[in-house]
């Protein structure tokens, strides 16, 4: 005779979340990530943009916010994109590759700042004078730092910042909306502008050119699919430009 069993009935399978719960789901989550990954940094330009230079913090209290401030947002949205129902691969996070991602990363960060370089030396010549000043007037950042702690910290929170806007722009912004629209240009041009909106303090002109460069860093996450890559080509990139600035580049 078999013995009743004491457990009791099984509760009923839980249901998937209906269409609804899903769009209103997935709104919260684009909002969410816009307040991380655009919200923030455009805040943090407006006040470099209309504070003057006196006003500012020293490099390293700078990069110490900007370490902190890229590790506070990539944190929550890794763990988000980790609980959505496509994970972390649907976004192109996965798992680094030393050789694939160094090699790449830091080839495609000197061909963007060389190319950068090369396309404003030949433009300048065909921009009016308003213009020219504009592009070789120098924002509101401190210089890099010259002591090897201060160095060490200026490396890590541009590594820490790569890494932030790759995963916001690219990874999860592109993805997200070519998911919604299905076309690979709106993702491109959607992400790009808001690429280019929190870089205000650079300027107009800059302005255009980082937009250019957010298109360029998309067509080269749709080819690669791979965050390290993107997130190391910013890095190079950004300490370039912070030591090699455009407009003392083309001054010679």
């Amino acid at each position: 005779m078999t013995k009743p069993s004491s457990a009791g009935p099984s509760p009923p399978p839980e249901s998937p979340p209906t269409p609804t719960k899903l769009a209103k789901d997935l709104k919260l989550e684009m909002f969410v990530f816009f307040c991380l990954g655009v919200l923030m940094p455009f805040v943090s330009a407006v006040y470099m943009f209309a504070f003057p230079e006196g006003h500012m913090p020293s490099i390293n209290a700078s990069m110490a916010m900007l370490f902190f401030q890229s590790v506070a947002c990539t944190v929550p949205a890794l763990y988000m994109l980790h609980r959505t129902q496509e994970g972390w691969g649907h976004f192109a996070i996965v798992r680094p590759v030393a050789r694939t991602d160094i090699t790449g990363g830091v080839a495609l960060g000197l061909l963007l700042f060389g190319t950068s370089v090369a396309f404003w030396t030949a433009a300048v010549r065909f921009l009016p004078t308003y213009m020219l000043a504009e592009l070789h007037q120098q924002p509101n950042v401190p210089r890099p730092p010259e002591d090897f702690p201060g160095m060490m910290l200026f490396f890590s929170a541009n590594a820490a910042n790569g890494i932030r806007e790759e995963l916001f722009m690219r990874c999860y912004f592109v993805t997200r909306i070519r998911d919604q629209t299905g076309s690979w240009l709106k993702a491109l041009m959607y992400s790009a502008a808001l690429f280019a909106s929190y870089h205000i303090y650079y300027g107009v002109l800059p302005m255009v050119s980082i937009f250019a460069l957010g298109l360029v860093l998309g067509l080269a996450f749709v080819i690669v699919r791979r965050l390290w890559t993107l997130a190391i080509a910013h890095m190079v990139l950004n300490i370039l430009v912070f030591y090699l600035p455009l407009g003392q580049t083309l001054s010679g």
